[in-house]
């Protein structure tokens, strides 16, 4: 009874202090005060019922879910104060405010379920993530911790080990959503847990943070289903950024920051403190805080600004007479633009203090931090998504050393004026908050130095490779991103590659092929590709029966129209290509819009000629993969706006992207190649991809960061 009374005092102990004004408001006030007062009460009815009291485990169980009601409720209140505007928290607070009354006709045993599996767990995450913020705020902010009493509360031995266990044993009394949805399904300890014991550890506040590199991107390193059975998966996550970092995402000191994109990454989000989960990459590997960012702020920001925005001016793909158009509803979108970056800044900013805190690790040069310095987590921000949150990060934890890398082209002046003044000002100045700027190749390094000279009035250093801007100086470095060969070769000869290879190879029955791997992305100017193989069959009817066009166009961006309708018109384009040139005896085309990596690695295997012909491309890693992988040795046709053409343009074929006849000729040059000479080719092709593997690629970055620091 003692430690019922005890309880039900902390929770009102925190509701006087959040009335009174403690610093870490007074939704945090009654999130504690609703859970401790409603656990109290609920201890104190199931103790009752003991006793033989029957209508008690009635009023417990309601107790126990109120409290967690109430704790949703300010969540939800808390939530709708991200500057969206959208009231996604109020239906929350009308189920908590009604469900009173209702409870009261509810009979004892529906009351235990609904405790049981929807109060408890409830609750126990919202402690969890409060304990989170306990923890970094006593330690930035001494005069703004708790009352003593709770501090004893939270920080006590029984609750900390109690909430560990928790997280780490799915057998638990009180296991919640978390443990019995582990990431690959399976209840063994440290085997892919949403929650290690590492990582609660350092929520909890202990000092044993040891990250030295943060990694933000909008995708993260995996994706998470919910299966049929309510268990969470995971598989790995999509997109040209993961590709080129999942390769250096198995250190142990590494966290990566990301967006929960699916319901699958929200339901592994909020199941665990924070978002943390650390799902298996190459054993021990990354651990992952995934972001639970609302729908609307994600929807303006990703869609609105990132993607029909950001992406289309870098890569010059506006139809200019008639977009883009900016009014009040962009000037909406990219607040929740802004708002998206603090979030992701406010991560990494936490994990960056964490760090320099508890980062007992200890350090030499030989390890990656300056010697003589104390360890400091490296924060390595990736892509136009996160454009403004080097500078967020650097006003939130100064001394951080960050460095900003675009995977993207970047659009010259004459064309990057068409931003908004102050929009364009914005993400320069986001940029050059960074100590670091990297781009995939030299090219697209000067459009962005360029553009900081022209419209911020910068000072440009070109040789030595710096902008100074508003008293800080940020390095310009070009870091080609290349492929880990011998991992894709392993990769690629394993079981289910090899049945894909059988059964395209028998669909092929011995043609010549030119394959293509992309998304349905305008940029990868797939509708030209189609249009210079039919050309290709129109002027060189030789080929005919002799050549086939493998296309594996897979879907991207299909909520936005102009890629829906991009979609439509190449499966239009294969159509007319079939009806025209197919005999019972030989299809031409073989097109494929179903996201298949393994029959991917498959196709290049098998491929006598690669087609890569973007509009604009930052680098276009299949340009890589593809010589890696060729059995045969392919040649390679390839345009001159990827960034790889740097790198391979020597050895490929060179194409202007918006000639078809230009291409066409390039595909048959080369299928008539000789086999020696496609085999030198491909060679020096391969050669040049795996010269800077991930893994070096990162390093470069990470390098430079350090000899800024040094000096």
């Amino acid at each position: 009874m003692a430690v019922i009374a005890a309880t039900c005092y902390a929770g009102v102990e925190v509701l006087d202090g959040a009335g009174a004004g403690d610093e870490l408001g007074a939704g945090a006030g009654a999130v504690v005060g609703g859970a401790s007062v409603g656990f109290g009460l609920g201890a104190e009815a199931f103790v009752r019922a003991g006793a033989g009291c029957e209508l008690w485990p009635a009023v417990g169980a309601t107790a126990v879910l109120l409290c967690a009601l109430w704790c949703a409720a300010v969540r939800a209140r808390r939530r709708d104060g991200d500057g969206d505007g959208d009231g996604d928290g109020l239906p929350w607070l009308a189920v908590a405010a009604g469900l009173g009354p209702v409870l009261a006709e509810v009979p004892a045993s529906l009351c235990v379920v609904l405790a049981s599996r929807v109060a408890i767990p409830n609750a126990v995450t919202t402690l969890s993530r409060l304990a989170r913020k306990v923890s970094l705020e006593s330690r930035r902010s001494p005069e703004s911790r708790l009352p003593a009493r709770l501090r004893c509360l939270m920080a006590g031995t029984r609750p900390r080990s109690w909430l560990r266990a928790h997280q780490e044993c799915p057998s638990a009394a009180l296991s919640c959503g978390g443990c019995q949805t582990g990431i690959t399904g399976t209840a063994e300890a440290g085997s892919g847990h949403l929650a290690h014991g590492r990582l609660v550890s350092w929520y909890m506040g202990d000092a044993e943070a040891t990250w030295r590199v943060l990694i933000a991107s909008n995708r993260g390193p995996v994706s998470v289903i919910r299966g049929d059975d309510g268990h969470l998966s995971a598989k790995r996550g999509g997109g040209g950024v993961v590709s080129g970092l999942s390769a250096v995402a198995d250190e142990s000191e590494m966290l990566w920051v990301c967006a929960a994109l699916s319901a699958g990454d929200r339901a592994a989000a909020r199941a665990v403190p924070g978002g943390l989960l650390q799902p298996d990459l190459a054993g021990d590997g990354a651990a992952v805080r995934m972001l639970d960012i609302p729908p609307v702020t994600f929807q303006r920001a990703y869609n609105g600004v990132a993607n029909s925005t950001l992406w289309f001016v870098h890569h010059m793909l506006y139809d200019t007479p008639n977009r883009p158009s900016f009014g009040p509803g962009f000037a909406r979108e990219w607040e929740a633009f802004r708002r998206y970056n603090e979030m992701f800044a406010d991560a990494l900013a936490d994990a960056a203090r964490a760090a320099a805190d508890g980062g007992g690790t200890g350090s030499s040069a030989a390890d990656g931090a300056p010697s003589g310095k104390s360890p400091v987590a490296r924060a390595v921000i990736q892509d136009y998504h996160l454009c403004l949150a080097p500078r967020m990060l650097a006003e939130r934890a100064p001394g951080t050393p960050i460095a900003h890398f675009s995977h993207t082209p970047w659009a010259p002046p004459d064309y990057y004026r068409m931003l908004p003044r102050d929009v364009g000002r914005e993400v320069l100045t986001g940029i050059l908050g960074a100590d670091h700027a990297g781009f995939l190749c030299q090219r697209w390094a000067d459009a962005f130095v360029d553009c900081c000279a022209e419209f911020l009035d910068a000072e440009v250093d070109r040789e030595r490779g710096q902008v100074s801007y508003a008293g800080h100086v940020t390095g310009i470095g070009v870091h080609p991103l290349g492929v880990d060969a011998s991992q894709l070769r392993a990769r690629a000869a394993e079981r289910d590659v090899q049945s894909r290879m059988a059964a395209l190879a028998e669909a092929t029955a011995g043609k010549q092929l030119i394959v293509r791997v992309d998304r349905t992305e305008l940029s990868k100017n797939i509708v030209r590709g189609l249009e210079a193989y039919r050309e290709l069959l129109r002027r060189w009817p030789e080929w005919h029966g002799k050549v086939m066009h493998v296309a594996f166009a897979y879907p991207s961006r299909h909520d936005l129209p102009e890629y829906r309708e991009y979609t439509a018109a190449v499966q239009r384009l294969a159509l007319q290509i079939e009806d025209e040139f197919g005999s019972p005896d030989w299809d031409p085309l073989l097109l494929e819009v179903n996201d298949d990596y393994p029959r991917s690695l498959a196709a290049c295997r098998l491929a006598d000629v690669m087609l890569i012909n973007p509009i604009r491309d930052g680098m276009n890693l299949v340009a890589k993969e593809g010589p890696i992988l060729s059995d045969r040795g392919c040649g390679l046709v390839l345009s001159t706006e990827a960034g790889a053409a740097d790198e391979l343009g020597p050895h490929a074929l060179m194409i202007n992207p918006f000639d078809i006849s230009d291409t066409a000729q390039a595909l048959h040059e080369a299928l008539a190649m000789g086999a020696a000479e496609r085999s030198r080719r491909s060679k020096a092709l391969a050669e040049a991809a795996a010269a800077m593997p991930p893994s070096r690629w990162f390093a470069d970055q990470l390098e430079a960061l350090d000899q800024l620091a040094v000096g």
